[in-house]
Formats: C-alpha cells, structure tokens, sequence
C-alpha cells in the first residue's frame, strides 16, 4: 500500500526520499545511520503515534533535525531566521480505497494519493513566540509549546485523531513505558484545569530549570562520562 516515503527535518533526515517495492521490504544499513528513524516516520504519519503516544501531546526538541535547530538559533534576530519545521509525507499505491486520498497537498503539488503530516508554529502562538525569542540569550532549542500539527490527505482532508482506512503497527520493546495510576489523575487534573497557553508557559520555565540545571559544572562532568559510556551500550545516557 505505502508507494513512498519523504522525510524533512526529523531527527538525522533534513530531506529524505525512499521508495518502496510490493510486499515485503527490508531496510539495511550500519548503525546510527537512520533506519529505525524511516519506521518511526512511516509510523507516524499513518497512525499519528510516536513512542505509543499520540503525537498531539508529545512534540519533543529531541524530534528535529539538530543541524536545522542550531542553525535557527543562530539566525535569531535576523531577516532569515525561520523556526525548523518538520514534514512526512507518505504516498500510496493507487487502488479503490486510496484514490479518495487523492490531492496536489503536497510539497510537489503532483496529483496522487497520499497523507502528510506538517508540525510548525501554530500561528494561534505567534505573539508568544515572537516574545520569547526576543530572549535570544534564553533560546537554546525549538520551543515546541508553541508548535502544532497539520495532518491531512493530499486531498487536503483532515486524517483526524483515529487515522484513515489505514492500520500501522511499530513494535519496539526498548521504548516500553508504565504509567501509575497516579500518573494519569495528576495529567487529567493539570489538561482539565489549565489552558493551552498556561501549560505552554508552564513547559517554557520547566525546560529552563533543566536546561539550567545540565549547563551546571558537577552535572556537566557527570554527563560527559556518562556520554562515554553510552557509546559502549549503544544509547546515549544523561541525568537532566
């Protein structure tokens, strides 16, 4: 069913194309060079999930390109800065349940079948941004409380929070999560009692102390050991 894959600004891909033939396909390659990448992005243009989450409540900085990231941050304050943005694209095979998928809302502007999902500024966010960048000094990464999600058809429907006529199946165990039940009563009463902005005021300060907080000299050297023992387990590992 899946025909192509683009991937632009997410994680290691600042623009990626991939193409796929019918049936089974394998990816192949050395370590580190973007693989389970290409699944997360197939996984979450098609069921808007990442990590078993939906991606509405977890845009992560982590999730951009760093080389876009860093190259925003130096651009503060000049004509040409532009917040990274990321941007999947996924195109079917044509047959009778896809056609309906059909469209030119893609980055081509070619008439197929396909979804896209776009995470950007939410222009609804614009005045705070604007504000927060003003602080250049306190900018050190994307500001993604002031992010949204676009996720349409290149019909230019919207796919909705449960998907199309499309099933997407990502099977990691070594990103398995708990939660308590207490976990879940404190996020409902925090979603239930503040608005969008307050939690995304609330986020920006959260992010400050631990940024502040990992730019400490103790914890520095604690992290760059860590660092070096990551490389022997293959994961990086840091105290934040």
């Amino acid at each position: 069913m899946l025909e192509s894959i683009r991937i632009i600004g997410y994680k290691g891909f600042k623009d990626f194309k991939a193409s796929f033939m019918n049936g089974v396909n394998v990816l192949v390659g050395d370590n580190e060079t973007g693989k389970t990448t290409i699944l997360e992005a197939i996984n979450l243009v098609l069921s808007g999930q990442v990590f078993g989450r939906s991606i509405f409540s977890e845009i992560s900085p982590y999730m951009f390109n760093q080389d876009n990231v860093q190259k925003f941050i130096r651009s503060i304050g000049e004509k040409e800065c532009r917040p990274p943005r990321i941007v999947i694209e996924a195109t079917f095979i044509e047959n009778d349940i896809t056609s309906r998928y059909r469209g030119i809302n893609n980055l081509d502007r070619v008439d197929l079948p396909g979804v896209s999902m776009v995470i950007d500024i939410d222009q609804s966010y614009a005045e705070e941004y604007v504000h927060y960048i003003e602080q250049k000094k306190d900018v050190t990464s994307v500001p993604t409380e002031f992010y949204g999600i676009s996720w349409t058809f290149f019909s230019g429907n919207p796919v909705g929070l449960r998907g199309g006529e499309f099933k997407s199946t990502y099977i990691d165990s070594s990103t398995i999560r708990f939660a308590t039940g207490s976990d879940r009563f404190i996020n409902k009463v925090v979603n239930d009692t503040l608005t969008e902005k307050e939690k995304a005021r609330l986020s920006i300060e959260y992010r400050k102390l631990r940024e502040s907080f990992s730019r400490m000299d103790e914890v520095k050297t604690i992290n760059d050991n860590l660092a070096i023992k990551g490389k022997l387990v293959f994961c990086p590992l840091q105290i934040a």
